[in-house]
């Protein structure tokens, strides 16, 4: 993560992925990929399924996974490299649970717009991860937390106005400002702590 040949693919990959997730445009793959559907009861099908969740599970795990990478490389084998594993087992773990209780896979909410809503919040936390990586490699100092600050911003704002959008509840709005509040008012006071601002000044 302190290469330039490394880090600006990872912002170019992370933006592309959260403007997808936003609905800016639409992969389609070939018919073939859907017919895709390997056999549970196989050692090869297991793998490959395996191999397929990860890769869907990518636009979950990018912005998450970067600073667990950089924290694992910080640290002896020993702990790192468990630290890692644990990702894995951790993505294995709802599927182990929906196995010995299908009918909890019922219980899971449906497609709609609600659901796309959380993907859209899904592509600015992509576009957010986008910004930390990007505008700490421009900004030198801590002053780039403030653009990290305004995408969150952007986000609490679509929050909500989508919500209203979406629902005429006043349970519903209060719920979404509440974590718009929270998501905009965390980010600011972190980035105020980040860069000093309201600090006194010293005395020369």
């Amino acid at each position: 993560f302190s290469k330039a040949w490394f880090i600006w693919p990872m912002v170019a990959l992370l933006a592309v992925m959260g403007l997808g997730l936003l609905g800016a445009f639409t992969v389609s793959l070939p018919t073939t990929a859907y017919r895709f559907s390997p056999r549970h009861d196989t050692f090869g099908g297991n793998f490959f399924w395996g191999a397929l969740t990860a890769v869907l599970a990518t636009p979950c795990t990018a912005p998450l996974l970067p600073p667990l990478l950089i924290w694992a490389a910080s640290h002896k084998a020993l702990v790192g490299v468990p630290a890692m594993l644990m990702v894995g087992v951790g993505m294995a773990f709802p599927y182990l649970i929906l196995s010995a209780f299908p009918e909890a896979a019922r219980r899971f909410p449906r497609s709609g717009p609600w659901a796309e809503l959380f993907k859209q919040m899904m592509g600015f936390l992509l576009l957010v991860a986008a910004m930390y990586f990007g505008a700490g490699r421009v900004i030198h100092g801590p002053d780039f937390w403030w653009l990290v600050s305004a995408t969150v911003a952007v986000a609490g704002f679509y929050l909500m106005a989508r919500t209203v959008q979406l629902s005429k509840s006043a349970g519903a709005v209060a719920v979404s400002a509440t974590l718009a509040v929270a998501m905009i008012g965390a980010s600011l006071w972190w980035s105020a702590r980040m860069t000093g601002l309201g600090r006194p000044a010293m005395a020369l």
